[in-house]
């Protein structure tokens, strides 16, 4: 059975009863929807049909919207007069519009197959432009039956109708858009925690310990298998399964990229290499540009060549004897004047003067002739020059480390291969090879002849500490006696000599103390006498010391044996009914003197017991 539709405020159907005619609204607010018109129509053309099947009287039902239309013609007036009329009338016309339309609703549910269905959204979109079409007509023909201006003012406003809610169709569309329009709250995902060890990791997912390094969610816990073992590492299962996939998405790539990857290696290399070569060359540049400024200052004259002869009354050749004589007090290897303090000898005489200077050359020559024959120079240690031949040309070496840029390059060659280092590069490089084998100074040809500067170099290369001077040959045993008789009897300059680790220091020392090696064992000679007295008055010494600290050990036995003797009689018992030392350790069962084992041994260093003896 259909429901009644609720009709709207200014419907016939709503709220008409008990309302003065006087006070009704226009017609224009009395007129009903298109909708309700046509599902009236309708049902009033089957109820005609129906009442003309059964033989009745025709009943024709006038629609009130048709009465409540005045002619253009009629005036104002009569209009109104007729607007009041159908008021009055209306209840019946209601009445038998309901009874009409009761009727059919009956007939429809019976008779499912001639029910009319109801009309769609797109009927209802043409009957309400149909409507609005309409209205204007009706303003117009509504505009003579409008009640006076007067009757105007007493009228009260209705206020619309109130907005329904949509339904069917258009109803379900708001309500999905309007659930569309509303955000959706997002879900928080649970972060997963479930943990796998490391040797279950790599052997599921096929990775590595390197690889496995790269996650840093790392927990320790204690190994169940092995008390004693290293905690295990838990890594995050998700994790370790993202690690796999990545690997697994890099190797994929990797096999069907491989020709590209192997190409892009390929010239990553070639780049390498190309780069490589180009920072080869231009180290090379650089390294020549050095060499070349290097050896720059080789050019100049030396000054020693261009110094003129004094005016000392003496003749150079006189002068060049006396440095003779002072190269001759060389003494041989084990011996105070070694190479190293007769040369700065000749070299400080030789700033005297001008003849002195020019004289000093001669004493450096006749110096390194002294060199090699008292065996102040080793073959097998640096700088020395290997000759293929047993001897060394050393002519040609003093042309090689005073005039090096006067040499051939082949003659450098040939010297830098004695030497045992590079042989290629330019005459520069070569030179500075040279140069830098020999510990000569940048810019600076070799002073001094080159044997001569070959045994300063080993004798400054010579490292021994205290009495090891006699054991590796620097000096002779009978120096070495000497010099611990000589520390032993209070000289401080043995003393101190002792202690330098270098040959050359330690030669510079004793020869500004004693000159030379005769003045060294005069001073030996000279201590010797007080010397047996010193020696008796420290072995009285000593043994005064050692009776002193027999006394002390004797001391401290007998207290700790009145200690042990007086726990002995009140021996002390712990919480666990063992004996307890006086230093709160456990008594040793096995000790004799009933102490623990750290005391037992500080106190029976004399009579110690059989146990911690």
């Amino acid at each position: 059975m259909a429901r009644p539709k609720r009709g709207r405020a200014g419907s016939p159907e709503a709220g008409t009863e008990g309302v003065d005619p006087a006070e009704a609204p226009p017609a224009k607010v009395l007129r009903r929807s298109a909708r309700v018109r046509s599902i009236a129509e309708a049902a009033e053309t089957k109820a005609t049909a129906a009442a003309t099947a059964a033989a009745a009287a025709p009943v024709v039902m006038e629609e009130p919207a048709e009465e409540l239309r005045p002619s253009p013609q009629q005036p104002q007036s009569n209009a109104v007069a007729v607007v009041k009329q159908e008021l009055n009338s209306q209840p019946e016309a209601e009445a038998q519009t309901a009874a009409a339309a009761a009727a059919p609703s009956l007939k429809f549910k019976n008779e499912p197959a001639t029910k009319q269905p109801p009309p769609s959204v797109e009927e209802d979109d043409q009957d309400m432009d149909a409507e609005e079409a309409s209205e204007p007509e009706s303003k117009s023909e509504l505009q003579d039956s409008e009640p006076s201006d007067e009757e105007e003012e007493e009228e009260e406003e209705e206020p619309p109708p109130p907005k329904k809610p949509a339904r069917g169709q258009q109803g379900r569309k708001a309500a999905q858009a309007k659930k569309a329009a509303k955000p959706k709250k997002e879900k928080k995902k649970k972060t997963p925690t479930r943990r796998i060890c490391l040797s279950v990791a790599m052997a599921r997912y096929g990775l590595s310990r390197k690889e496995m390094d790269a996650l840093t969610d790392v927990q320790l816990e204690p190994n169940p298998h092995h008390a004693r073992g290293a905690p295990m590492r838990l890594y995050l299962q998700h994790q370790c399964e993202e690690l796999a996939r990545k690997k697994q998405e890099r190797q994929r790539y990797e096999e069907e990229h491989a020709e590209e990857i192997a190409a892009a290696k390929e010239e990553a290399v070639r780049q390498r290499r190309e780069a490589a070569k180009q920072a080869a060359q231009q180290r090379a540049k650089e390294a020549k540009q050095a060499a070349t400024a290097r050896v720059a200052p080789l050019r100049r004259q030396s000054i020693g060549d261009s110094v003129p002869a004094g005016a000392t009354p003496l003749p150079q050749e006189l002068w060049a004897v006396v440095f003779q004589r002072l190269a001759a007090t060389l003494e041989p290897q084990g011996g105070l004047r070694g190479p190293g303090v007769v040369a700065a000898d000749i070299v400080r005489a030789g700033l005297a003067c001008r003849d002195m200077f020019i004289a000093s050359r001669a004493g450096l020559e006749a110096l390194a002739e002294e060199v090699e024959p008292k065996r102040h120079m080793d073959p097998q240690r640096p700088p020395m020059p290997q000759a293929a031949a047993g001897s060394v040309d050393w002519a040609r070496w003093d042309k090689t480390l005073r005039t090096p840029l006067d040499c051939t390059v082949p003659d450098l060659k040939a010297a830098c291969k004695e030497v045992a280092t590079t042989v290629g590069g330019t005459k520069a490089e070569l030179v500075v090879r040279l140069m830098d084998h020999f510990g000569l100074p940048d810019g600076r040809r070799c002073p001094v002849p080159a044997r001569l500067w070959v045994a300063l170099r080993q004798e400054h290369g010579t490292y021994v500490h205290g009495h090891q001077h006699t054991c590796s040959g620097a000096l002779t045993p009978l120096l070495g006696s000497a010099l611990r008789d000589l520390s032993e009897a209070g000289e401080a300059a043995a003393a101190g000599a002792l202690g330098f680790v270098s040959l050359c220091a330690f030669r510079r020392r004793m020869v500004a103390a004693y000159g030379d090696t005769a003045g060294l064992m005069a001073a030996h000679r000279a201590c010797l006498p007080r010397l047996g007295e010193i020696r008796a008055e420290r072995a009285r010494r000593a043994e005064e010391d050692r009776r002193r600290a027999e006394e002390r050990r004797r001391q401290q036995y007998e207290q700790w044996r009145i200690e042990a003797e007086a726990r002995r009689a009140r021996p002390q018992t712990a919480a666990n009914g063992q004996s307890t030392c006086a230093c709160g350790n456990m008594v040793s069962a096995a000790c004799s003197m009933g102490l623990c084992g750290g005391c037992c041994r500080r106190a029976g260093k004399t009579a110690p017991c059989p146990k911690h003896g």
